[in-house]
């Protein structure tokens, strides 16, 4: 088996380097136009690729050798294997009409399989468990997702789940190990904290420390007295008791709760409380497996892992193995490093069958998000089974010359270290040369609340607080005509906002920001998730029930409300007027169809529900759309063009949640309906994965969560 290896990171030229690669075999006769197996991350960039080496075969006056590349299998992984799949449906077993289910409905359906694996009493003992252990992500407690991590990962790395019941006593085994070893008696360790408590409430309560810090703290130790005299004080916090001090004069009396505190690492009930979570955890995962297996077999869907061991297990079969050897003479893999173990087999498989072997282009340095079930280990074991040391691409022809110095200077020793890399396999060179003319390269803003606490130190600035204060640095930042260098021309022009993105760690900061932003008065565009939320989409929404339901009230009230003709109290008075006055209409479904407050929307609504019977989920949403005029009411609100764009941008995309439905319904043989629709949409919102439309044309602040 003949493999290379490039190490490329951003901006190397890889793209180019395998432009290069596929069209020098093609040329020299090495590998046939149409005998070629690419993957790459994307569907975009496998197009771009192919797009380059069909240019480069036209400008050598090789045409037929052009067109013939389209016969390839050149595209992501998934679409690869679907290719290979299908034509050997037969071999494999399976129909060749493979309906593979989207990754937002193998998400719900892998959730629903949770639930339905566990029985209201095991829920109830998991939720029991994971209080203590604070399992928790804000109110929520976070088992159901944890299930969901064990499940997919087991999945990607081919475990079954009859091996994840091992997998949880090795689990639990590695995590105690770094712990001490366990007391006796955990009720002597519990005795000892509520005294040695009680008696720093009592001493510092006599000795006139008055200062805000000690207040807090003595508040915090009764608070810790109560839960474990109750029996529930969590582990989170005795590991805050062991870190929480008063002010200076009252230092001394907490002394003998820290030490106390400091034993809960030898608590035989915190041992016990992880060992049973971890084992509920895996014991669920390994039915939730099983069930949502079940369920895809019953609908006949695969997901995209079912793709790729699918085609792992069809490459083993000698008559496929031998038609593979003859049609293909070159595998090339794009990224290599967001290969999974499944993956990896794949290629390695791949990379025996083809005639001339394979060429896998990755950066290890990327290696560390770990995405879909990648791992830097897995570049390692490129070493083992690559013919020729690895090629690195060194050269970056994107960043500038003192941000290529800020990269070597902070990442070398890091990856060296971490990785185990060599010096030479991380450093870049830059092919810009440094203009003195752009403004510096790397600016840290420290933002600062201005207040000092009762200890003297600054006080930590709350989410909003930071958000005004990035505003506030943001607008400075315009306001300073600062100079970047036009991708297009390569001239200096002035900073523009569609040059500034800013990235959040959550959901709730990119809601933060984007309101002290536009507090600003600054158009904004996002790519986060939301979508469902936002007033257009409610509005829509909204006028999609109604023609579905007459009856929904609710969906009346949110239209008069969200078109604001009226103000809310005009509104509600007339909709208490008029149950007052219909005693024939007690649930007031005619309200906004008669006198006096009739709404334009509710009324043509009203008039086109008949023809509700003749409609799918994606007509019945245009048809509210039109009836109630939205993209014209939705473009009144502004409060300027570029956010009226957003808004439009929206509801294009929720047209394309009406289409993606439907298609989802007829992969798995699902009934296609209007109810449906929507509470599809409400799982969306719920799973966070309703994305905001996100226009990069538009000159606004781009606003989005950073997914790494």
């Amino acid at each position: 088996m003949k493999v290379r290896s490039i190490a490329a990171g951003a901006g190397t030229g890889k793209t180019t380097e395998l432009t290069r690669i596929i069209r020098d075999s093609i040329i020299k006769g090495e590998s046939r136009a149409n005998a070629i197996i690419g993957t790459t991350f994307t569907n975009k960039a496998a197009g771009e690729l192919v797009e380059r080496v069909r240019q480069e075969l036209y400008k050598t006056g090789k045409i037929d050798l052009a067109e013939r590349l389209a016969e390839s299998l050149l595209g992501t992984v998934d679409s690869v294997c679907l290719r290979l799949l299908t034509r050997f449906a037969f071999e494999a077993g399976i129909s060749p009409d493979i309906q593979i289910i989207a990754e937002t409905e193998a998400a719900a359906l892998q959730s629903s399989a949770i639930e339905d694996s566990c029985s209201l009493v095991e829920i109830q003992k998991i939720q029991r468990l994971g209080e203590p252990l604070c399992q928790k992500e804000g109110y929520d407690l976070i088992w159901k997702p944890q299930i969901a991590v064990i499940a997919e990962k087991a999945r990607e790395n081919a475990i079954s789940p009859k091996q994840l019941g091992a997998m949880a006593t090795q689990s639990c085994r590695e995590l105690l190990s770094y712990f001490p070893t366990p007391a006796p008696d955990g009720a002597q360790l519990d005795t000892a904290l509520a005294q040695a408590i009680g008696t720093a409430i009592r001493k510092i309560s006599a000795n006139n420390d008055s200062t805000k810090t000690t207040a807090d703290y003595v508040q915090f130790l009764q608070d810790c007295s109560r839960a474990l005299a109750d029996e529930r004080l969590n582990w989170s916090q005795w590991v805050k008791l062991t870190k929480q001090v008063p002010a200076k004069p009252s230092l001394g009396e907490a002394q003998p709760v820290l030490r106390a505190a400091q034993r809960y690492e030898e608590h035989p009930q915190l041992r016990a409380n992880i060992e049973e979570y971890t084992t509920l955890l895996f014991e669920f995962a390994a039915r939730a497996l099983t069930t949502y297996q079940e369920r895809k077999v019953e609908r006949g869907l695969l997901d995209f892992v079912d793709l790729e061991q699918r085609t792992l297990e069809l490459l083993q079969l000698p008559e496929v193995a031998n038609v593979i050897s003859e049609e293909f003479d070159l595998l090339v893999v794009d990224e290599f490093q967001d290969t999974n173990p499944i993956q990896l087999a794949l290629f390695i498989r791949l990379a025996a069958l083809v005639k001339h072997g394979a060429v896998w282009v990755g950066d290890v340095k990327q290696a560390i998000y770990g995405f879909r079930g990648s791992d830097p280990a897995l570049m390692d074991a490129v070493e083992s089974v690559t013919s020729q040391k690895m090629q690195t691409l060194a050269t970056t022809y994107r960043a500038r010359p003192e941000l290529v110095q800020i990269f070597n200077d902070l990442f070398i020793p890091a990856f060296v270290r971490e990785l185990g890399l060599k010096e030479q396999e991380i450093e870049l060179r830059p092919n810009r040369v440094f203009n003195p003319a752009l403004p510096v390269p790397l600016e840290f803003w420290d933002l600062r609340s201005g207040q000092i606490n009762g200890n003297g130190k600054p006080k930590r600035l709350t989410n909003v607080q930071a958000a005004h204060a990035l505003a506030e640095a943001i607008a400075q930042l315009l306001a300073n005509s600062v100079q970047v260098e036009d991708r297009d021309s390569s001239q200096l022009r002035p900073l523009r906002l569609r040059d500034i993105a800013v990235l959040c760690r959550t959901n709730e900061g990119v809601t933060a920001v984007a309101e002290a932003l536009r507090a600003r008065g600054f158009p904004l565009t996002f790519g986060t998730s939301g979508l469902l939320s936002t007033p257009e989409t409610r509005l829509a929404m909204a006028c999609l029930r109604r023609l579905a339901d007459p009856g929904d009230t609710l969906a009346t009230a949110e239209i008069i409300a969200l078109e604001a003709e009226y103000t809310p109290e005009q509104w509600l008075e007339d909709r208490l007027d008029y149950l007052s006055r219909h005693t024939d209409d007690l649930t007031g479904r005619r309200w906004g169809s008669e006198p006096p407050l009739i709404n334009r929307t509710v009324t043509a609504l009203q008039e086109t529900h008949p023809r509700l019977d003749q409609l799918t989920p994606a007509e019945a949403l245009d048809v509210a759309l039109g009836a109630g005029n939205v993209f014209a009411t939705v473009s009144k609100w502004g409060p300027s063009e570029t956010q009226s764009a957003q808004r439009r941008a929206n509801l294009e995309a929720l047209r394309g949640l009406a289409q993606q439905y439907e298609r989802s319904c007829a992969a798995s043989h699902s009934p296609i309906t209007v109810a449906g629709f929507v509470f599809w949409c409400n799982d969306l919102a719920a799973r966070g994965a309703d994305s905001k439309a996100s226009d990069e044309r538009a000159d606004a602040i781009h606003v989005e969560k950073s997914w790494r």
